[in-house]
Formats: structure tokens, sequence, C-alpha cells
């Protein structure tokens, strides 16, 4: 619409100005005729016929007059014309100044946009490597979290405002550009929130907001037979944690799926592939309300980018699901997210499941007779299910949250993609708006065991090995 306006301004502009000119150029015209005494006699003899008899002194005076009017109207005619052309050589070099700058600003577009696209109110901010190196002194303080992109480093910047700057690395500046603009246009309160970016030759870094309590992994390794019970991270730092109750661990849950709902169906960029669903990648705000971290910026999401070696994927093999290196696709990350499921649940790694001997899936259909957890006709847990809850949540479970969160759990962890749910189903089964039918029964071996084959075989024929050897990765 400003577009158009713009050029109809324009348009009429150019007509005032070629009506100006042309009028000028037709006044001086008429006074040079009228000076040689070609204008059109009929006039001249209306005037002449008209006039009084003049005495010799008044004829004079009058024949001066007429001489002196041609002149005046020549020079006016002159100067009008001369300001008419002025007049249109400006909008003529205004027009296509801005013409000139539009087509910049388009192919400028990638280094302008991140300034002036904004993410929840405050402008993206372009930071100079000086500015990072100073905030993080020197890249020093480095945070346990590691995105698939770089490192993250802590930093304070000058305003006193603590920040989380993640190195990109295996980025090119346009690419950088480009991917900061998708990042950026992407709004929803469960995404972690960019503040700025910077680059600097080869250097890209991307500044976040910072969120002390740590993420999700932290929180799920400190459940402990007593939350009273120090966990101890290292040999000089002890650390209390509070036990998540069942009710925030339901939040928690709810809120990384609408992020992801969002991400894949919603927003603008089309569809969206995160590849990295984890809870090393789940930040958590004073509140503790999640934020989903480490979306863009990661190159192993894509279909065919295999610069994931065993050495990175050590430790987060389970959360990949069958198909990921032959057809990626939005049910990677529903299939991640059922692996979270059952983390939120138990308070501990799926691994810690199935490395136990000739371990195998509970079945939610059956009931046993000793059933204590009732919640009504149509929603009954097994007791054998109570495998997956954490010990400290016993009898502090909501039965109907912790039946739906289940279910939706093994739909999440099918083997096969189809039978996956969408995103926005799963916030549908866990809001409640609809109700999440009982499922097939995973294998644990039907899961797990190709998965991590297929995975290991998959890099190997891409030259990929790890560099400790094969043991990195074992097939269960």
């Amino acid at each position: 619409m400003k577009q158009y306006s713009h050029n109809v301004l324009i348009q009429m502009l150019l007509w005032s100005g070629f009506n100006i000119f042309s009028v000028a150029v037709a006044a001086t015209a008429r006074s040079f005729l009228h000076e040689q005494g070609q204008e059109h006699p009929r006039q001249e003899t209306t005037i002449v016929a008209a006039a009084p008899p003049l005495g010799k002194v008044e004829e004079e005076q009058h024949i001066s007059q007429q001489k002196k009017l041609p002149v005046i109207s020549i020079v006016v005619g002159v100067i009008s014309a001369a300001i008419a052309l002025f007049l249109l050589t400006l909008v003529i070099l205004g027009y296509f100044q801005s013409k000139h700058q539009e087509k910049r600003r388009k192919l400028n577009r990638p280094s302008a946009g991140p300034e002036s696209m904004q993410q929840s109110g405050p402008k993206l901010e372009k930071f100079t490597l000086r500015e990072l190196q100073a905030a993080t002194v020197s890249f020093t303080q480095k945070l346990g979290r590691e995105g698939c992109a770089g490192a993250v480093f802590k930093g304070i910047l000058s305003s006193s405002k603590q920040v989380a700057v993640k190195l990109v690395n295996d980025y090119t500046p346009l690419a950088f550009e480009s991917e900061i603009q998708r990042v950026a246009s992407l709004k929803h309160e469960n995404l972690i929130r960019i503040i700025g970016y910077c680059m600097d030759g080869d250097h890209c870094l991307l500044v976040e907001e910072f969120y002390p309590s740590g993420s999700l992994r932290a929180v799920i390794n400190s459940a402990l037979p007593s939350s009273k019970s120090p966990k101890i991270c290292s040999p000089n730092v002890v650390i209390n944690k509070p036990i998540l109750s069942w009710s925030r661990r339901f939040e928690i849950a709810l809120g990384i799926a609408r992020a992801l709902a969002y991400v894949h169906e919603k927003c603008s960029a089309g569809e969206n592939i995160h590849g990295r669903i984890k809870p090393e990648n789940v930040l958590l705000t004073e509140n503790l309300s999640p934020r989903l971290a480490d979306f863009g910026f990661v190159r192993c999401r894509r279909k065919r980018d295999h610069d994931l070696t065993l050495a990175t994927a050590q430790g987060t093999l389970e959360y990949f699901s069958p198909e990921w290196w032959t057809d990626p696709t939005t049910k990677c990350d529903v299939y991640s997210f059922g692996i979270l499921l059952l983390e939120l649940v138990g308070g501990r790694r799926v691994g810690e499941y199935y490395d136990r001997p000739q371990w195998e899936f509970p079945d939610l259909n059956a009931v046993e007779e000793e059933e204590e957890v009732v919640a009504d006709d149509t929603t009954l847990i097994s007791s054998s299910c109570m495998v997956f809850l954490d010990p400290e949540l016993k009898g502090k479970v909501d039965a109907d949250q912790l039946t739906v969160v289940l279910r939706v759990a093994y739909w999440c962890i099918q083997f096969e993609a189809p039978s996956r749910p969408s995103m926005s189903q799963v916030v549908d089964y866990l809001e409640g708006r609809t109700k999440v039918s009982l499922p097939p029964t995973p294998s644990s071996s039907a899961v797990f065991t190709p998965l991590h084959l297929s995975y290991r075989a998959s890099l190997e024929a891409f030259g990929f090995r790890s560099p400790n050897g094969p043991e990195i990765v074992k097939a269960r």
C-alpha cells in the first residue's frame, strides 16, 4: 500500500511538472510572437479600434510600454520554465534515487534484517567481538550445555545484564545472516529469546537470554531419594536442588509441546525440524517455565547434512528416531519428545531402563488385581507402569494426567513415523481437548536396537569414525 501511494505521488508530481513547463513555454512563445507582430490580427485590430485618440506624448509612452511588455513576458516565461525544469529534475532524481535505495535495501537485507526485526519486543542488537570478549572474560566462562552449533558461554554485558553467548560453527556469514532472519521471526513464549548477534570476519556468535535455573537435564538429574540430599557435581561444588513436583513437570511438558507445535505448523518459515529435542536443550526460568533452545543453527537437522560424528552423538542417541538418517521429518521431533516425556515422569534417562537385561515397555492396557491407582472407568493405570514414575512422586501424582502422559509418550515413540501424532495433536491430548486412545505397546528391541545399528551404519556409510573407537556407541 505504501509503495502504491509513493508511485501515485511520483506520477502526480511528474504530471504537474510537465504542465508547469508547458504553460511557461507557451507563455514565452506567445510573448515572442506578440513582439514579432505575428499574433492574431483580429485581436490587434480590436485593441486599436477600441483605443481612443492619443496625443503625441501619450502615444510615445504607449509605444514604449508596448515594447517593454514583450521583454518582461519573455523574462518571466524563461524564469518560470527554468524553475519548472529545475523542479522536474529534482522529482526525477528523487524518484530514481528512491528506486536505487530500495534496490540496495533488497540486496543488503540479510545484514539489515536482524537489526530491524523484533522478537517479543526489543530489536536484535549487533555486538562487536570486543564487546563479547569483555562480557565473557575472553570466552572462559563456559556453560555446561553445548549446542549442536557450538559452545555456549556465560557473559555479562556493560549494562550488567547476564546473557548466554553461543559460538556458531561451520556457518558462512551469508548463511548465518539468513538463519538469523529465520530464527528471529519465531515468537513464542516457550522459545528461547534472542537478544543480538555478532559477525566479525569468520566469527559468528549469537547472544541469547540467560536462564539461571539451567537446563531440564540438571533438574532431572537432581532427583534423589530425598530432596534434602545434596548432589555432588564436582569435588568443589555441592548443589541442593528441589524435586520437581508432578504439576510442574506436566506444565513443562505442555510448554515444550506448544513450542514444538508452533515451530512445526504455525510459524511463517514453513515446516521446521528442531532435531535436538532433549533435556539439555530445555532451559528453565526462575519460575521453572520451559524455554526450548538450540533451534536454528543446527546443521545436523538438514536432510542432506551428515556432519554429526559418533562423538557428538554420545549420550544423546536415544533421542534420535529410527528414520532420522534416511527420511527426517517433524515426526523425528515427535519421537524425541516422547522420550523426553518418559524422562520427565521417571526423573532419569531412558537409557537406564533399556540398559537392564531383557527390559520391556510395560503394557498400559494391563490392569492387575492389586491395582491401587484408579482414575475412572476409562483410565486405569497398571501398577507395572509405576516403573516409570520417579520414586519421589509416588502418591503425589494426578492419575488422569499420568495416564495421558504415558499414553502420549507411547504414541510418540512408535517405530513407524506415520503412527506418531503431530505436535498439535499432542497439545490437544495434554490440554484435555481430545481424548487419547490406548496405544500399542512399543517393543524395546524394535525401537532401540535398530536405532543404534542403523545410526552406526549410516555414519560409517558416510565415512565417519569415532575418534575413540567403536565403543563410544554400543548396539543394544
